[in-house]
């Protein structure tokens, strides 16, 4: 069942559903803005591996590197944590099955399309 372009902000958006009417997933053209307008910088924060996101601003989120859980072979698995920081954007790629998401890693960064059965984070962002 396809469900539309963009969830942001309706009854199917997690993050609007969880945290309130103020909230929603944001869409792949503001992750577009965030990967290219910040500076991104890996680090540890208690314990914890984060990518530190300042902006032009000098405004600071952190992203924790927690991967994703996806199909691997015959079995699912916690794949890149501790060096992948991601999360899905509000915004499909087709109608198949597919949508956005925002990849962070030491390696580079990118915005790409990906199969929604992966389980990927959500980071809410105050509409």
């Amino acid at each position: 069942m396809f469900i539309g372009w963009d969830i942001s902000g309706t009854s199917y958006d997690v993050a609007h559903v969880k945290w309130g009417e103020s909230w929603k997933m944001p869409t792949k053209t503001q992750c577009e803005e965030l990967l290219n307008n910040c500076n991104f910088e890996f680090t540890n924060i208690n314990g914890t591996n984060v990518c530190k996101v300042t902006g032009k601003n000098g405004g600071v989120i952190f992203i924790p590197t927690s991967g994703a859980y996806m199909q691997i072979t015959d079995k699912t698995e916690l794949w890149g944590k501790n060096y992948v920081a991601n999360f899905w954007s509000s915004s499909a790629e087709t109608a198949d099955g597919y949508s956005y998401y925002l990849y962070l890693s030491y390696d580079g960064t990118h915005i790409t399309p990906w199969s929604r059965a992966t389980g990927l984070p959500v980071r809410p962002v105050k509409k």
